[in-house]
């Protein structure tokens, strides 16, 4: 049953993980002109100035994920000690998106240029990057990270988050249950495999 159970338990890891498949059809700089690529790296550099870029962007990621683990309901918990286990781990993963966020932000910022210069044309990113530059646009790009705390926001994503985590026990649950019952009929030569 325990190896079963571990079997299910990788089967759903590995469900659960992007693939590197997705990675392939990515589209590399050399597919872009070099014009777009610049201009979409300047309305980056306006959106998330360098200087204060991976602060930015893990102060948006740490907001989002205190509202989703804010949405777990830990005062439902009984046992103090379990409480506690469970809140420390939330603010350790909090804390630890930084270093791994860090890592990634040039790549992803660079990622997201290349995605810009492809979709959208010359024109409208020149449009983009003059509206960056009115002291209207500068202040939308610099304020609009920070909307992740505003109020509106928050109290309309507790009930969302609530749900999306109920949902998604739910669908692990099953897909659990489902893999369990397959490996047990594959353990007794009775699993359909379509």
């Amino acid at each position: 049953m325990r190896k079963r159970a571990f079997l299910a338990a990788a089967a759903l890891a590995a469900i659960s993980l992007p693939a590197p498949a997705i990675a392939q059809d990515a589209v590399a700089t050399s597919d872009v002109s070099a014009e777009s690529l610049q201009v979409a790296r300047d309305i980056i550099a306006a959106m998330y100035p360098p200087e204060t870029r991976e602060d930015t962007i893990v102060e948006m990621a740490q907001s989002l994920g205190a509202q989703i683990a804010g949405s777990r309901n830990l005062d439902e918990i009984d046992d103090e000690g379990a409480r506690r286990i469970l809140e420390e781990g939330m603010v350790e993963g909090l804390r630890g998106l930084r270093p791994i966020m860090a890592r990634h932000i040039p790549k992803l910022m660079d990622a997201t240029a290349i995605a810009y210069a492809d979709t959208f044309t010359l024109t409208e990113l020149v449009a983009i990057r003059n509206f960056a530059s009115t002291p209207a646009g500068a202040a939308f790009f610099e304020q609009s990270p920070g909307l992740m705390n505003h109020p509106a926001l928050t109290s309309a994503n507790g009930p969302y988050f609530e749900e999306l985590h109920r949902y998604t026990q739910e669908l692990q649950a099953r897909m659990i249950a489902d893999l369990e019952a397959y490996f047990m009929e594959q353990a007794q030569g009775t699993a359909d495999p379509a």
